[in-house]
Protein backbone atom coordinates (compact mmCIF):
# COMPACT_ATOMS: atom_id res chain seq x y z
CA UNK A 1 0.00 0.00 0.00
CA UNK A 2 1.26 3.55 -0.99
CA UNK A 3 1.24 5.99 1.67
CA UNK A 4 -1.80 8.35 -0.03
CA UNK A 5 -3.26 5.08 0.36
CA UNK A 6 -2.58 4.32 3.20
CA UNK A 7 -4.01 8.15 4.00
CA UNK A 8 -7.04 7.33 2.61
CA UNK A 9 -7.25 4.15 4.72
CA UNK A 10 -6.50 6.12 7.71
CA UNK A 11 -9.30 8.48 7.35
CA UNK A 12 -11.61 6.59 6.55
CA UNK A 13 -11.13 3.88 9.86
CA UNK A 14 -11.28 7.63 11.87
CA UNK A 15 -14.58 8.04 10.44
CA UNK A 16 -15.94 4.57 11.35
CA UNK A 17 -15.27 5.00 15.00
CA UNK A 18 -14.63 8.31 16.36
CA UNK A 19 -18.76 8.30 16.64
CA UNK A 20 -18.30 6.33 19.77
CA UNK A 21 -16.16 9.10 21.49
CA UNK A 22 -19.28 11.34 21.38
CA UNK A 23 -22.21 9.08 22.87
CA UNK A 24 -23.06 8.50 25.89
CA UNK A 25 -20.13 6.86 27.87
CA UNK A 26 -20.74 6.18 31.78
CA UNK A 27 -18.23 5.00 34.47
CA UNK A 28 -18.39 2.99 36.28
CA UNK A 29 -21.24 0.86 35.15
CA UNK A 30 -24.19 2.37 37.38
CA UNK A 31 -25.71 -1.19 37.68
CA UNK A 32 -22.92 -1.79 40.70
CA UNK A 33 -22.65 1.29 42.23
CA UNK A 34 -24.77 2.42 45.64
CA UNK A 35 -26.17 6.00 44.81
CA UNK A 36 -26.01 6.82 48.54
CA UNK A 37 -23.14 9.01 50.58
CA UNK A 38 -20.97 7.08 52.13
CA UNK A 39 -21.76 7.81 56.11
CA UNK A 40 -18.51 7.18 57.96
CA UNK A 41 -15.14 5.44 58.04
CA UNK A 42 -11.92 5.82 56.04
CA UNK A 43 -12.97 6.13 51.96
CA UNK A 44 -11.04 5.46 49.05
CA UNK A 45 -11.36 8.06 46.36
CA UNK A 46 -11.55 7.05 42.69
CA UNK A 47 -11.41 10.76 41.31
CA UNK A 48 -11.35 10.22 37.48
CA UNK A 49 -11.65 12.11 33.49
CA UNK A 50 -13.26 10.58 30.92
CA UNK A 51 -10.59 11.13 28.11
CA UNK A 52 -12.48 11.51 24.78
CA UNK A 53 -9.74 12.46 22.27
CA UNK A 54 -8.79 8.58 20.72
CA UNK A 55 -11.04 6.59 18.86
CA UNK A 56 -12.88 5.05 21.61
CA UNK A 57 -13.25 7.11 25.45
CA UNK A 58 -11.05 6.18 28.51
CA UNK A 59 -10.72 6.81 32.30
CA UNK A 60 -7.39 8.34 33.87
CA UNK A 61 -7.28 8.85 37.19
CA UNK A 62 -6.21 11.02 39.94
CA UNK A 63 -3.31 8.93 41.72
CA UNK A 64 -0.81 10.21 44.55
CA UNK A 65 2.73 9.01 43.47
CA UNK A 66 5.29 9.00 46.39
CA UNK A 67 9.37 9.48 45.75
CA UNK A 68 9.53 5.33 46.27
CA UNK A 69 6.89 4.84 43.29
CA UNK A 70 3.72 3.72 44.98
CA UNK A 71 0.79 4.75 43.62
CA UNK A 72 -1.75 5.62 46.05
CA UNK A 73 -5.72 6.63 45.66
CA UNK A 74 -6.70 9.51 47.65
CA UNK A 75 -8.09 8.89 51.08
CA UNK A 76 -10.58 10.62 53.23
CA UNK A 77 -9.86 9.42 56.52
CA UNK A 78 -12.82 10.31 59.02
CA UNK A 79 -15.45 12.05 57.34
CA UNK A 80 -17.28 15.42 58.14
CA UNK A 81 -20.65 15.32 59.21
CA UNK A 82 -21.30 16.81 55.74
CA UNK A 83 -19.58 14.19 53.07
CA UNK A 84 -19.63 17.35 50.47
CA UNK A 85 -17.53 19.25 52.81
CA UNK A 86 -15.31 16.25 53.15
CA UNK A 87 -15.00 15.86 48.89
CA UNK A 88 -14.74 20.00 48.33
CA UNK A 89 -11.46 19.67 50.91
CA UNK A 90 -9.89 16.45 49.14
CA UNK A 91 -10.60 18.26 45.60
CA UNK A 92 -8.51 21.53 46.70
CA UNK A 93 -5.67 19.32 47.43
CA UNK A 94 -5.92 17.11 44.53
CA UNK A 95 -5.95 20.14 41.97
CA UNK A 96 -4.59 23.27 40.98
CA UNK A 97 -7.68 24.96 39.91
CA UNK A 98 -10.60 25.25 42.16
CA UNK A 99 -13.34 22.21 41.39
CA UNK A 100 -16.53 22.08 43.91
CA UNK A 101 -18.10 18.97 44.85
CA UNK A 102 -21.40 18.66 43.59
CA UNK A 103 -24.09 15.82 43.48
CA UNK A 104 -23.59 16.04 39.42
CA UNK A 105 -20.23 14.52 39.75
CA UNK A 106 -20.60 12.04 42.35
CA UNK A 107 -21.07 8.28 40.76
CA UNK A 108 -21.60 5.66 43.78
CA UNK A 109 -19.71 3.95 45.72
CA UNK A 110 -18.74 0.34 46.30
CA UNK A 111 -17.64 -2.08 48.97
CA UNK A 112 -14.57 -3.97 47.98
CA UNK A 113 -12.13 -5.93 50.68
CA UNK A 114 -14.35 -4.39 52.74
CA UNK A 115 -12.96 -1.23 51.91
CA UNK A 116 -15.51 1.69 50.72
CA UNK A 117 -14.42 3.07 46.97
CA UNK A 118 -16.24 6.60 46.06
CA UNK A 119 -16.23 7.50 42.43
CA UNK A 120 -16.26 11.39 41.43
CA UNK A 121 -16.27 12.07 37.56
CA UNK A 122 -14.24 15.36 37.45
CA UNK A 123 -14.53 15.44 33.24
CA UNK A 124 -16.63 18.45 33.13
CA UNK A 125 -14.06 20.31 34.55
CA UNK A 126 -10.57 22.11 34.08
CA UNK A 127 -8.34 19.23 35.93
CA UNK A 128 -4.73 20.47 36.36
CA UNK A 129 -3.53 18.27 39.01
CA UNK A 130 -1.37 19.23 41.79
CA UNK A 131 2.65 17.92 41.60
CA UNK A 132 2.29 15.20 43.64
CA UNK A 133 -0.81 13.85 41.41
CA UNK A 134 -0.08 12.26 38.36
CA UNK A 135 -3.30 10.33 35.99
CA UNK A 136 -3.16 6.84 35.73
CA UNK A 137 -4.94 4.37 33.52
CA UNK A 138 -6.91 1.43 34.20
CA UNK A 139 -4.70 -1.02 33.08
CA UNK A 140 -1.89 0.14 35.28
CA UNK A 141 -3.62 -0.08 38.02
CA UNK A 142 -4.83 -3.41 37.10
CA UNK A 143 -1.22 -4.61 36.45
CA UNK A 144 -2.12 -5.44 32.62
CA UNK A 145 0.18 -2.76 31.90
CA UNK A 146 3.95 -1.94 32.66
CA UNK A 147 3.58 1.19 34.69
CA UNK A 148 6.46 3.48 36.22
CA UNK A 149 4.28 3.48 39.60
CA UNK A 150 3.40 0.40 41.37
CA UNK A 151 -0.43 0.15 43.07
CA UNK A 152 -0.54 0.40 46.55
CA UNK A 153 -2.68 -3.07 48.38
CA UNK A 154 -6.29 -0.60 48.19
CA UNK A 155 -5.79 -0.20 44.37
CA UNK A 156 -4.73 -3.61 44.05
CA UNK A 157 -7.85 -5.39 45.93
CA UNK A 158 -9.90 -2.68 43.89
CA UNK A 159 -8.46 -3.21 40.14
CA UNK A 160 -6.97 -6.45 40.40
CA UNK A 161 -9.59 -8.65 41.88
CA UNK A 162 -10.79 -11.03 39.42
CA UNK A 163 -14.43 -10.38 40.21
CA UNK A 164 -14.22 -6.39 39.26
CA UNK A 165 -12.84 -7.40 35.90
CA UNK A 166 -15.90 -9.48 34.21
CA UNK A 167 -16.99 -7.96 30.73
CA UNK A 168 -19.94 -10.20 31.29
CA UNK A 169 -20.82 -8.82 34.84
CA UNK A 170 -18.59 -5.89 36.69
CA UNK A 171 -15.85 -4.35 34.89
CA UNK A 172 -13.93 -1.69 36.90
CA UNK A 173 -11.19 -1.18 34.20
CA UNK A 174 -13.68 -0.01 31.56
CA UNK A 175 -16.42 2.88 30.62
CA UNK A 176 -19.47 1.41 29.45
CA UNK A 177 -21.86 3.04 26.69
CA UNK A 178 -25.64 2.07 26.77
CA UNK A 179 -27.73 0.03 24.70
CA UNK A 180 -31.36 -0.59 23.65
CA UNK A 181 -32.64 -2.20 26.66
CA UNK A 182 -31.32 -0.75 29.63
CA UNK A 183 -27.89 -2.59 28.77
CA UNK A 184 -24.55 -1.18 29.00
CA UNK A 185 -21.38 -2.63 26.37
CA UNK A 186 -18.20 -2.35 27.55
CA UNK A 187 -15.12 -0.20 25.80
CA UNK A 188 -12.01 -1.68 25.56
CA UNK A 189 -9.77 0.29 27.79
CA UNK A 190 -5.91 0.99 25.80
CA UNK A 191 -2.69 0.53 27.34
CA UNK A 192 0.61 2.06 28.12
CA UNK A 193 3.15 2.79 25.87
CA UNK A 194 6.05 5.14 24.77
CA UNK A 195 6.66 6.42 20.71
CA UNK A 196 9.31 4.94 19.10
CA UNK A 197 11.47 5.84 16.26
CA UNK A 198 13.94 4.17 13.88
CA UNK A 199 17.71 4.89 14.64
CA UNK A 200 21.22 3.27 13.18
CA UNK A 201 23.04 1.41 15.52
CA UNK A 202 26.13 -0.69 14.37
CA UNK A 203 24.85 0.00 10.81
CA UNK A 204 21.64 -1.71 11.66
CA UNK A 205 18.24 0.06 12.11
CA UNK A 206 17.21 -0.41 15.95
CA UNK A 207 14.04 0.65 17.72
CA UNK A 208 14.79 4.27 20.01
CA UNK A 209 12.50 5.60 22.28
CA UNK A 210 12.03 9.76 21.65
CA UNK A 211 12.34 11.54 24.80
CA UNK A 212 10.22 14.44 25.55
CA UNK A 213 12.87 17.14 23.38
CA UNK A 214 12.94 14.83 20.74
CA UNK A 215 9.18 14.71 20.26
CA UNK A 216 9.00 18.72 20.55
CA UNK A 217 10.82 18.96 18.01
CA UNK A 218 9.04 17.28 15.16
CA UNK A 219 5.08 16.68 13.66
CA UNK A 220 4.35 14.09 15.31
CA UNK A 221 1.44 13.01 13.07
CA UNK A 222 3.53 13.31 10.00
CA UNK A 223 6.98 12.81 11.28
CA UNK A 224 6.30 9.51 13.26
CA UNK A 225 4.61 7.55 11.16
CA UNK A 226 7.69 5.17 9.98
CA UNK A 227 7.72 1.97 7.83
CA UNK A 228 10.88 -0.31 9.46
CA UNK A 229 11.39 -3.43 7.48
CA UNK A 230 8.21 -2.90 4.94
CA UNK A 231 6.10 -4.03 7.58
CA UNK A 232 3.49 -1.68 6.66
CA UNK A 233 3.52 2.39 7.75
CA UNK A 234 2.78 2.86 11.81
CA UNK A 235 2.85 4.91 14.87
CA UNK A 236 5.17 2.56 16.93
CA UNK A 237 5.11 2.49 20.79
CA UNK A 238 7.10 0.28 23.01
CA UNK A 239 5.30 -0.98 26.41
CA UNK A 240 8.49 0.40 28.70
CA UNK A 241 11.23 2.59 27.60
CA UNK A 242 14.14 1.56 24.91
CA UNK A 243 17.20 2.15 26.66
CA UNK A 244 16.19 5.64 28.76
CA UNK A 245 18.83 8.37 29.04
CA UNK A 246 19.41 9.28 32.92
CA UNK A 247 17.88 12.81 33.64
CA UNK A 248 15.63 12.38 30.43
CA UNK A 249 11.79 12.79 30.34
CA UNK A 250 9.55 10.72 28.54
CA UNK A 251 5.56 10.98 27.50
CA UNK A 252 3.61 8.40 28.49
CA UNK A 253 1.05 7.39 26.15
CA UNK A 254 -2.49 5.70 25.95
CA UNK A 255 -2.68 3.60 23.30
CA UNK A 256 -5.45 1.37 21.69
CA UNK A 257 -4.01 -1.52 19.62
CA UNK A 258 -7.75 -2.57 18.72
CA UNK A 259 -7.75 -4.99 15.53
CA UNK A 260 -4.24 -6.25 16.22
CA UNK A 261 -2.23 -8.83 14.49
CA UNK A 262 -0.71 -10.49 17.09
CA UNK A 263 2.73 -12.76 17.47
CA UNK A 264 5.01 -13.91 19.71
CA UNK A 265 8.08 -13.65 17.56
CA UNK A 266 10.38 -10.77 17.61
CA UNK A 267 9.76 -8.02 15.22
CA UNK A 268 9.91 -8.44 11.68
CA UNK A 269 7.69 -11.48 10.96
CA UNK A 270 8.54 -11.74 7.35
CA UNK A 271 5.85 -14.26 6.90
CA UNK A 272 3.15 -12.65 8.52
CA UNK A 273 2.56 -9.40 7.64
CA UNK A 274 -0.56 -7.44 8.46
CA UNK A 275 -3.52 -7.48 6.19
CA UNK A 276 -6.09 -4.56 5.35
CA UNK A 277 -8.42 -5.82 8.62
CA UNK A 278 -5.82 -5.10 10.95
CA UNK A 279 -5.00 -1.68 11.86
CA UNK A 280 -2.63 -2.29 14.93
CA UNK A 281 0.30 -4.67 14.89
CA UNK A 282 2.25 -6.35 18.06
CA UNK A 283 5.47 -7.58 17.82
CA UNK A 284 8.35 -8.46 20.65
CA UNK A 285 11.37 -6.18 20.41
CA UNK A 286 14.16 -8.98 20.95
CA UNK A 287 14.04 -12.20 21.67
CA UNK A 288 14.39 -11.76 25.47
CA UNK A 289 10.80 -10.68 24.72
CA UNK A 290 11.11 -8.50 27.56
CA UNK A 291 9.79 -5.35 25.22
CA UNK A 292 6.48 -5.19 23.42
CA UNK A 293 6.17 -3.19 20.36
CA UNK A 294 2.71 -2.09 19.01
CA UNK A 295 1.94 -0.24 15.93
CA UNK A 296 -0.77 1.76 15.45
CA UNK A 297 -1.87 3.53 12.28
CA UNK A 298 -4.43 5.81 12.83
CA UNK A 299 -3.18 9.24 15.08
CA UNK A 300 -6.45 8.94 17.10
CA UNK A 301 -5.33 5.21 18.56
CA UNK A 302 -3.07 7.26 20.64
CA UNK A 303 -2.99 10.22 23.09
CA UNK A 304 -0.53 11.72 25.37
CA UNK A 305 -1.05 11.54 29.34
Amino acid sequence: MDFQSFINDMTNTIRGFSSLSSSSVLYPNPDFMTDDYPDSGSVQMCVYYINKQCLKPFVKFAIRVDNDKIAHLPVLENLDNNFETSCDKLLSTLFTNKIQFTNDLYRGYIICGGMTFVFIDVSSHNHNLSHNYKYLIATELAGTSKSIWTPDEKIQTLFQDKDNNDDKGFSITKPVYPKHGGTYEYIEAPYIGYLCMISMKNNKETFISLTEAEQNKIYIPIEALINPKDVGHYYYFSDTIIEPLENDLYVRYAVFPMYSMNTDSTFPVKQKKPTDEHNSVVYYLNKKHDIKLCGVKSPDQFVAL
